[in-house]
């Protein structure tokens, strides 16, 4: 993730700045936050490893090598990284509300993207665009963040089982053909999977949850730079 010291933007409005200082701060913070908690799991294998060399039963010792490899490769893994793929997702949530405030004030429009129904997603973007002329569709990483908002909402709504979620189809075939990632990251196609296991196929993913951060701090950044271009055009019009 690139350091918050190498990305600058002067936006001529106090709010704004603020609002872009805090997005790069909180999404680089969480970036370091998934990478290091990840990290632990390679310490609690060394950890195992070392009980098991112990461990004077060998009963003992194989039944304690195969419970704690399947909570080391699957159970550990999944529930850390699913909790960080939401919560990244919420927090975007979050500062797309915070754009779209920032956006009434400064037009002073008075209605807010909260009275329009739908998703926070669909419906900020429904404001942005009819107050701003912005459509998701021309920031760059778009494809990557409706992906993860697909991710998310397997994961909410079915523990990350396809088999029970209605966009699986989407799904699937988006993680297929890598719309998950950015061009820089296309060859690291496995960082979401798709595993058949004996109660259905479910998503698996380590280091994924580690984009997340960076992927929308630049879509957000990429948001509150387009708002901004768009407020001065409407001043100097």
């Amino acid at each position: 993730m690139n350091s918050i010291s190498k990305i600058s933007y002067n936006f001529g409005c106090e709010e704004a700045q603020q609002l872009f200082e805090q997005i790069c701060q909180e999404f680089e913070d969480l970036g370091d936050c998934i990478w290091k908690f990840n990290e632990q799991i390679d310490t609690l294998w060394a950890i195992e490893a070392d009980k098991i060399l112990n461990t004077d039963s060998r009963i003992m010792a194989r039944s304690r090598f195969v419970i704690e490899t399947r909570k080391l490769t699957r159970t550990f893994p999944l529930v850390l990284n699913y909790s960080f793929v939401t919560t990244t997702f919420s927090l975007f949530e979050r500062y797309l509300r915070r754009i779209c405030d920032l956006v009434q004030a400064e037009r002073d429009i008075p209605i807010s993207s909260r009275h329009i129904a739908g998703g926070i997603v669909s419906r900020a973007f429904l404001y942005l665009e009819k107050f701003c002329g912005i459509t998701r569709t021309q920031l760059h990483g778009f494809h990557a963040i409706d992906m993860m908002a697909l991710i998310r909402h397997c994961i909410v709504h079915t523990a990350g089982y396809l088999d029970d979620y209605g966009d699986a189809p989407r799904l699937e075939k988006g993680i297929a053909q890598g719309e998950h990632l950015l061009e820089q990251h296309k060859h690291l196609s496995d960082y979401v999977r798709v595993r058949a296991l004996p109660d259905g196929l479910r998503l698996f993913s380590r280091d994924y949850s580690h984009l997340t951060p960076s992927y929308c701090r630049e879509f957000l950044i990429g948001l509150l730079i387009s708002v901004s271009l768009a407020e001065r055009s409407e001043h100097e019009a």
